[in-house]
């Protein structure tokens, strides 16, 4: 059973090349959670639902980058290609693929659901919606925008601009 403080020697070749073809993320998978019921940081099992992200050589291990709760789940950016569904009241996670074409930066929610907002080629800022429904994830692109800036032709010729 994996949890955040799995050891490897990193001087053992071996040793390394075994944990990097392990699925990642593992099932079950000890989170700590934190139990109002006794005030105190527990470590729980959780079971994986679905498909692993891929390997610990494909995946890396890098940590969490941002989370947000909606729907009685905690949704992770655990990388810049997946996200982790936490089901507290059910003891088990999901991997939710990111859009390929997504550098995604931010996870947040509103009133309508879980979103994602990221780059794509350098300057085209994208935002999608998550749909799930009948146990299925789906993006959903709400905002395609270009954010190149055109400077007015004085400042790229170094004139003054104005009266």
């Amino acid at each position: 059973m994996w949890s955040s403080q799995h050891k490897i020697d990193p001087e053992s070749e071996e040793a390394m090349a075994e944990v990097a073809s392990e699925l990642w993320p593992p099932s079950p998978y000890l989170f700590h959670v934190f139990s109002s019921r006794t005030g105190l940081w527990e470590e729980r099992p959780f079971l994986r639902d679905g498909e692993a992200a891929g390997t610990i050589g494909d995946v890396g291990l890098g940590k969490p980058l941002q989370s947000a709760y909606w729907g009685q789940a905690l949704y992770v950016l655990c990388s810049n290609s997946f996200i982790l569904r936490i089901s507290l009241s059910k003891d088990e996670y999901q991997v939710i693929r990111i859009p390929a074409d997504a550098d995604v930066k931010s996870i947040g929610k509103s009133e309508k659901g879980l979103y994602i907002a990221g780059y794509a080629d350098d300057s085209c800022l994208k935002v999608w919606v998550l749909n799930e429904s009948c146990h299925e994830h789906e993006w959903v692109l709400r905002h395609n925008k270009e954010l190149r800036l055109e400077l007015p032709l004085c400042y790229l010729n170094k004139q003054s601009c104005g009266p």
